[in-house]
């Protein structure tokens, strides 16, 4: 097929070439446990295989820590690759790995603390635990089960993320390129349950796109996928709950089903959030400084104007780096991708982003207020969430803050452009421009496996 005539459906298939080779790379690439915080989340995946769908409250040292029952094995095998976060000289070799594979599961289990995951839900991690199922009935060691587990949720990411392609229409250059950026390749191929929200964002923005480019409702089909997409979605993260609302920018069906729609998918989310607040989740520990979430709500509810500061002042400092995270910060945040990458990646996802604007042309004002409108206030909720769990008491900044918080936001773009448009370009501009974007992921490739090797084992 001539590059001018390039369809989403051919664009799917290209996509599942490259993704299965960049998620091949990242499952060899990076050591185990190396994705970020993927030893909470390993045991997250585990833990459905125990009998409990979410986690509870165990008993460290006297205090109540959410978490769940585990083998320690998992935990052993992970400390044999806990110094090599943040130390950039520290390299894996082949001793190292042989003593690692040397650690099976065993029988025993115990109450293991992992507050950061043991709140989500079951869902987006099933692909994850049938592989651990798999892994443990074969006698894999630990980290060969992980690789399993990896690799499972590679293949359902992907799958997701081609379906979407397949039927994004004007859209899929942008998704295309967006899902290939080392960042959203890195979650697909490592185990947490951000690869799939990625994915499912992906989706949501390809049917409410497509609707919105063809004039039209939604399909009874794409109606229940959507629904089930967006609630997935906003179980696995409070503030995502608000994607909800960018069924109002599509002209999907009649306001009225429109609203108790996302009613409903605001109430669902709501109960669960309240219910693992209630039952399982604690306040998070740091070693180095003392937090108090009652504190800091106390001081943001007297002093609004302390937190906008604050955030203000954490977007102007860290902002750089909060795009180098979301592009392609990979591992533990501490392997980021050669400076030249990022200009060159970003250079080329704004061009498949302006290609849908202009694709759309004229703009429909009220989408795009509506659209960026809501994404400020997902990454303002975002950051109120960090600033009272994660941040001292009064800080000037919000830590913890992380550029893959975004990448949903930055995945629904395509919801503010997605007009009917008039504007039909030459084609050989539609050539150039589709030789640009399925030559880029080349580069990436090739830079990935370069920047994993490098890091990891020299």
């Amino acid at each position: 097929m001539r590059l001018a005539e390039l369809t989403p459906r051919a664009l799917a298939v290209v996509y599942v070439v490259y993704a299965a080779l960049a998620a091949a790379i990242t499952i060899w690439k990076t050591p185990p446990f190396m994705g970020p915080d993927e030893p909470n989340h390993f045991k997250r995946a585990n833990l459905t295989l125990f009998g409990e769908w979410v986690g509870h409250k165990v008993d460290v040292n006297g205090v109540l820590v959410a978490g769940g029952t585990c083998e320690p094995t998992v935990s052993q095998a992970a400390q044999l690759f806990a110094h090599i976060p943040s130390h950039v000289e520290a390299k894996v070799d082949s001793a190292m790995m042989a003593q690692a594979e040397s650690v099976a599961w065993g029988t025993a289990t115990d109450q293991e603390p992992f507050p950061n995951s043991a709140v989500y839900p079951p869902t987006l991690y099933l692909p994850q635990t049938l592989a651990v199922a798999a892994g443990k009935a074969a006698g894999a060691s630990v980290i060969k089960t992980l690789a399993m587990a990896r690799l499972a949720n590679a293949v359902v990411c992907v799958a997701i993320g081609a379906v979407a392609l397949g039927i994004a229409g004007r859209a899929a250059p942008y998704l295309f390129t967006f899902l290939l950026m080392p960042k959203p390749v890195f979650l697909t191929a490592t185990v947490t349950q951000d690869g799939m929200i990625v994915a499912l964002t992906a989706l949501v923005a390809a049917v409410l796109g497509r609707c919105s480019q063809e004039g039209r409702g939604w399909s009874r089909a794409e109606a229940v996928v959507t629904s089930i997409a967006l609630l997935l979605v906003a179980m696995a993260k409070a503030p995502y709950a608000l994607f909800a609302l960018g069924l109002f920018f599509a002209p999907v069906t009649k306001l009225k089903v429109k609203l108790t729609v996302v009613s409903l998918l605001l109430m669902a989310a709501f109960v669960w959030h309240g219910a693992m607040a209630v039952t399982v989740q604690t306040p998070l520990v740091r070693s180095d400084v003392v937090l108090d979430p009652s504190a800091q709500a106390a001081i943001v509810a007297h002093h609004p104007a302390i937190f906008v500061t604050a955030m203000a002042r954490t977007l102007a400092t860290q902002g750089k780096g909060l795009v180098i995270e979301l592009v392609g910060s990979l591992g533990s945040m501490d392997t980021p991708m050669p400076g030249w990458f990022f200009p060159f990646a970003l250079v080329v996802l704004a061009a498949t982003a302006g290609w849908i604007a202009v694709f759309s042309a004229p703009p429909d004002w009220r989408r795009l207020v509506g659209y960026f409108g809501l994404a400020s206030v997902i990454a303002f909720l975002i950051g109120v969430g960090l600033y009272l769990v994660w941040t001292p008491i009064g800080a000037n900044t919000v830590e913890g803050l992380q550029g893959r918080y975004f990448l949903p936001i930055l995945m629904l773009l395509p919801l503010a452009f997605a007009g009917k448009g008039t504007w039909e370009p030459d084609r050989r501009l539609q050539a150039a421009f589709h030789t640009i974007v399925v030559l880029a992921p080349v580069v990436s490739l090739f830079v990935l496996e370069q920047t994993l090797q490098l890091r990891y084992f020299g």
